[in-house]
């Protein structure tokens, strides 16, 4: 009986511990599981938050795009090309001469929109290469070439190796836009008359062209530089942009070649 009673105490101990053991493994799994489920959850969460942060970036990209291409397809875009070439007709004397010069300028609607070209004023200039920097006794050895200021900011100019004396100006307006352009750019020049409904000007279809040419005399020194700047106003200048300056220069030839700048 004493050796069935130890054999029975032995038996309920061992099962106790055994009990225990599992009980422990049962306690460590359950807490295992509880913090698995509660790092998914975190991880569901983060990539929930992630999710919602990639949808905002989205849609703000699609609205982003889809403004960009309303301003792409209502906007217009146009290219252009200019040629200036200058001749020498003959001498006058040995410094002067009398020189032909030929100015022509394209501009091509490629936008999907009409626009306007409202008016323009075309300057002409002449100027010469500085003493300062032909005098082999100056310190000036190298310096910028230099271009005029336009009609849109007075302050534009690029002082430089030659200093532009404006000679010459004329223009046109589009009898439609005549008396309606946006604040005072008309009138930015009021000596330049302005020949109401002249060549250049007028509404441009998608994918037509406006050319225009002007071909004129001037007496001036051989070598010297003869430019014009082209100031042309889009749109009866409802925004900045639609102010457009372009400038060309040419050296006139001291022979019988013709000289040219294209861009």
């Amino acid at each position: 009986m004493l050796f069935a009673a130890c054999w029975a105490l032995y038996q309920f101990l061992a099962f106790e511990k055994e009990s225990k053991k599992l009980a422990n493994e049962l306690a460590t799994l359950t807490y295992e599981t509880q913090m698995s489920q509660t790092e998914l959850r975190k991880r569901e969460l983060q990539q929930s938050v992630l999710l919602k942060d990639l949808e905002l970036k989205l849609g703000k990209f699609k609205n982003e795009r889809e403004a960009h291409e309303v301003e792409y397809h209502t906007s217009y875009r146009f290219s252009k090309t200019a040629k200036l070439i200058a001749k020498k007709l003959r001498d006058l004397n040995k410094v002067y001469a009398l020189f032909e010069i030929t100015y022509d300028i394209d501009i091509k609607n490629e936008s999907e929109v009409p626009f306007e070209i409202s008016f323009w004023i075309l300057d002409s200039y002449l100027s010469q290469i500085s003493a300062e920097l032909t005098n082999l006794d100056s310190k000036m050895v190298v310096s910028q070439f230099g271009a005029p200021a336009n009609r849109w900011n007075p302050g534009s100019a690029d002082h430089g190796a030659v200093d532009w004396e404006r000679v010459n100006s004329w223009g046109a307006i589009s009898a439609e836009a005549s008396g309606h352009i946006k604040s005072s750019w008309e009138h930015v020049s009021p000596e330049v008359p302005l020949l109401r409904g002249g060549g250049g000007t007028g509404k441009w279809k998608p994918g037509e062209s406006m050319s225009f040419s002007e071909k004129f005399l001037t007496r001036a020194r051989k070598g010297s530089y003869f430019g014009v700047g082209a100031n042309i106003c889009f749109n009866r200048a409802e925004k900045d942009e639609d102010l457009y300056w372009n400038f060309r220069c040419v050296e006139l030839p001291d022979d019988d070649k013709t000289r040219e700048a294209s861009r």
